[in-house]
């Protein structure tokens, strides 16, 4: 028989009322943790260590649950709403009327998500107003249309000089690019993409076309451009004509071009120095969307990220690293925590954790004319360039292919079509090429700074996408 274990002593006392506090959520338990943390802890330097690791560890847990509850009421949410509209459709005779209906179910649900989205910007504005726009344009001066720009930016003559030819408006001096020849093989092309979540296409594209990107964006970085103003030549434009023949076939059907075009020039230097500059490399780990938005309920994808080397590209100078889905356990669980932060910062002196396994990380060197790509959902990144590779850094272009017949975002520009890409190709003015290399610029702004000399430049040029 245990014997009577006698009164509690003050510290187990005190454990035990913040315990039955928590039970009768009468405390929540995130301030539990803290009261009780602070009062075992002490002055010791080592209780407060391991108070600390216990309440990152605590944070991580709220976190996790809070995102998967989100989830689900999300995901509930949007099912009735679907569920409601189709019903709709089936079931009331009236046509007319069955529209009408179906009409006010899909709006009546878009409504509610308009409203999040403005309680999303009050949140997101506390964290917003750190970062002023003098802090952005102190640290950008120097880069980007330096001083005053010389010329009229929407005059291709200008862009022309650049370059150094005369050929005419908006030529880069290389002969116009073929038609992209069909792979060998793409069901099995496509069987891979499926099964690994990326895929390597060499020599499919025409490796002049890219070589003569590479001078352009070398030209534009002498001048004071960024890399994405290659998009107002021809050259680039022809390896995106001949990306989207290779993502239609990839995709099994017709596809659309997402207006985030971005192009990228490293530069060993400036990245080794901590400067954040138009052009460098997404270093972090990341996935761009969810498993639902870059696939059908049937798995195939119906987004396609395209990267497109403009030089010899190797583990040196900047090449790509993705992580195949046979080493990825989240890919399609998109209602996890995990799935969209593939990484963590956590512990002592923020240290960063991967919620994936490191040694399953594939590097894609590759060759100008290689096409790499990805679902939208394969976690990837970009190397940053060393030391051995800075005589001739990284330089390459970057696409997001959507199937025309999946749904867009809502607050997304328009996707570019095929009848858009030809009147651009045969624009016979920067100013239309202008406006969307200006958006192009605001996609990616959370990356890198945009200087102010190039905000006031391109401050009026473009009509942006239509």
């Amino acid at each position: 028989m245990v014997g009577n274990p006698g009164p509690l002593s003050p510290v187990r006392s005190y454990v035990r009322i913040m315990a039955d506090a928590t039970a009768k959520k009468k405390v929540p338990t995130l301030m539990a943790a803290t009261l009780l943390g602070a009062r075992l802890g002490g002055s010791d330097p080592k209780e407060k260590v391991k108070l600390k690791v216990r309440m990152e560890k605590l944070k991580e847990s709220i976190v996790r649950e809070a995102t998967v509850r989100e989830a689900e009421m999300r995901d509930k949410e949007e099912k009735s709403a679907i569920i409601a509209a189709i019903d709709c459709l089936e079931t009331t005779k009236d046509q007319e009327e069955a529209i009408d209906r179906c009409c006010d179910i899909l709006r009546e649900r878009l409504g509610h998500l308009y409203r999040r989205e403005e309680q999303f910007k009050a949140v997101r504005g506390a964290y917003d107003e750190s970062s002023s726009d003098e802090e952005i344009d102190e640290k950008g001066e120097g880069e980007g249309a330096r001083g005053r720009v010389p010329g009229d930016v929407g005059d291709l003559g200008y862009w022309r000089g650049l370059l150094e030819r005369e050929e005419g408006p908006g030529s880069d001096g290389v002969r116009p690019a073929e038609e992209p020849s069909a792979p060998s093989d793409p069901l099995e092309m496509r069987r891979e993409l499926r099964n690994r979540g990326f895929l390597r296409v060499r020599g499919s594209l025409p490796s002049e076309k890219a070589s003569a990107s590479k001078a352009i964006v070398c030209k534009l970085r002498d001048a004071g451009w960024p890399p994405v103003f290659c998009f107002l030549y021809d050259a680039p434009w022809d390896l995106v004509k001949a990306s989207w023949g290779q993502a239609e076939l990839l995709l099994g059907g017709p596809c659309v071009l997402e207006p985030s075009l971005a192009a990228f020039l490293l530069d060993h230097r400036r990245s080794t120095g901590g400067e954040r500059y138009v052009g460098q490399n997404f270093a972090l780990p990341h996935r761009d969307y969810t498993y639902s938005a870059s696939t059908f309920s049937d798995g195939e994808p119906k987004i396609l990220s395209v990267w497109v080397p403009l030089n010899e590209v190797t583990t040196e100078n900047g090449c790509m690293y993705v992580v195949p889905r046979e080493f990825d356990e989240n890919f399609d669980k998109d209602g996890t925590y995990e799935h969209m932060s593939v990484q963590t910062t956590g512990g002592m002196k923020d240290r960063r954790f991967l919620n994936f396994p490191i040694n399953g990380a594939k590097p894609l060197p590759g060759q100008p004319g290689d096409m790499m790509c990805w679902f939208g959902n394969t976690i990837h990144w970009g190397a940053s360039c060393h030391s051995a590779g800075a005589a001739d850094p990284r330089a390459s272009i970057a696409l997001v292919f959507r199937r025309s017949d999946a749904v867009q975002e809502f607050d997304a520009k328009a996707c570019l079509t095929r009848q858009v890409e030809r009147r651009l190709a045969e624009a016979e003015s920067a100013e239309e090429r202008l406006g969307f290399v200006k958006d192009a610029l605001g996609y990616f702004e959370h990356w890198y700074d945009v200087p102010k000399g190039l905000r006031e430049a391109i401050g009026g040029a473009g009509g942006g996408s239509k």
